[in-house]
């Protein structure tokens, strides 16, 4: 089997971005042959292996033009991924696209059911219902019930870029369903978490294959961290508002408790204000991240947002940490509060306050932290397991040629 991993980047841009090169590498240790084919570099080291065959196209990301300027419609995706599949056996290949959005556009999945080949879509966001990809309302800072792509949607000024941006995000949605045919054409998902699902699934067709598939996360099983020792409470996510970030400062200033911050985002310089002795890593390679992930108490993911999947938390159970998630998002999948972490009211600082002082607790945090590495390690979110479980999909969906 030919295994086509297509993805807007070739490097760790995000969430998508991460999940593709981690499977790409995974299959291809796996023995399976596979061509990722990307936008955009530079190539990240993961992607260098003998069984893997990077394409890239050498485009520009769409936050580097302006959006005027970029394209609804990527014609050289449509011709460069057409003529890559006019080599391969169609009988033989899957194609497989995280994120698609930002360069290569709709016109990249258009061209695989034009050649008649097999499309497998991961819903890593909420791009094939909602125009901004979050159903989140960036001005008034809360989740959007309105139907996707609805008159009332297209009414509504989401967008911290303002209206004109939001029209022009509505006209992609629109020409992704219509002349690009996702979600319509697309032949199987993969869904990542429940909570996404319940949302995505009036927008696919009622007959629409959808599989569950784990999330790779790359961390060797080394017994369980030794949290009691630290007194570090970590945020793992982008510096945004959105994502919780200033909840979380507030929080950690209010309880006294040391934080640490490892990513990036707009939110940065206000957060170092609110904690001015708190450590702001930026963003670090995956390992790096493990490393200072390392040295925490908990993790604290405090999002706003439908969050689609809370790969932070996997992480932090992996390595036997607990972790304290605010309540409406995937995380709440991962966390059974009392156990392995808290769960607290999203966007609540009192109730958040609350568990980071519960968690002051030595012989509570180390139970949570043991019991959060034993949940993790039975379930196994391996690479290994990742690429059996993908190829099991595939596996199916060719059996439908």
């Amino acid at each position: 089997m030919k295994i086509v991993i297509v993805n807007d980047y070739a490097d760790i841009k995000g969430v998508s971005s991460a999940v593709a090169i981690e499977s790409a590498r995974a299959l291809a240790q796996a023995g399976e042959s596979v061509i990722f084919f990307c936008a955009a570099g530079p190539i990240d080291e993961k992607l260098i292996h003998k069984n893997i065959t990077v394409i890239s196209m050498d485009q520009k990301d769409i936050i580097e033009n302006s959006y005027e300027n970029s394209r609804l419609w990527n014609r050289k995706a449509y011709v460069s991924l057409g003529r890559l599949l006019g080599s391969l056996d169609k009988n033989n290949t899957v194609v497989h696209f995280h994120s698609f959005v930002n360069i290569l556009s709709s016109a990249a999945l258009r061209v695989v059911k034009d050649r008649g080949f097999k499309c497998v879509l991961t819903l890593h966001d909420y791009f094939t219902a909602c125009p901004n990809g979050n159903f989140y309302d960036c001005r008034n800072e809360s989740c959007c019930e309105l139907e996707g792509l609805s008159a009332a949607c297209i009414r509504s000024n989401c967008e911290k870029r303002g209206y004109m941006h939001k029209l022009w995000l509505c006209s992609r949605q629109a020409i992704q369903m219509k002349k690009g045919r996702v979600p319509a054409g697309v032949d199987a998902f993969i869904s990542i978490s429940e909570y996404s699902e319940r949302i995505l699934r009036p927008y696919l067709s009622e007959s629409a294959r959808i599989y569950r598939v784990k999330n790779p996360v790359n961390i060797q099983n080394e017994g369980p961290e030794r949290v009691a020792e630290s007194k570090v409470f970590t945020f793992l996510d982008r510096l945004g508002a959105e994502n919780g970030a200033g909840i979380f400062a507030q929080a950690a200033s209010l309880a006294g408790v040391e934080a640490t911050f490892i990513g990036d985002g707009p939110m940065r310089k206000q957060l170092e204000e609110i904690l001015p002795g708190a450590l702001f890593s930026g963003r670090l390679r995956p390992e790096n991240e493990i490393r200072l992930l390392r040295e925490s108490r908990a993790i604290v993911f405090p999002t706003l947002l439908n969050e689609m999947h809370a790969l932070a938390v996997l992480k932090a159970k992996a390595l036997g940490i607990p972790s304290i998630v605010s309540s409406g998002s995937s995380a709440e999948e991962f966390v059974e509060s009392g156990e392995d972490g808290f769960i607290f009211e999203r966007g609540s600082i009192d109730d958040l306050v609350q568990k980071l002082k519960i968690m002051g607790s030595d012989s509570l945090v180390r139970r949570m932290g043991r019991e959060a590495h034993r949940r993790y390690w039975e379930a196994s979110w391996t690479p290994e397991n990742h690429a059996i479980e993908l190829m099991e999909v595939y596996n199916d969906v060719l059996g439908g040629i």
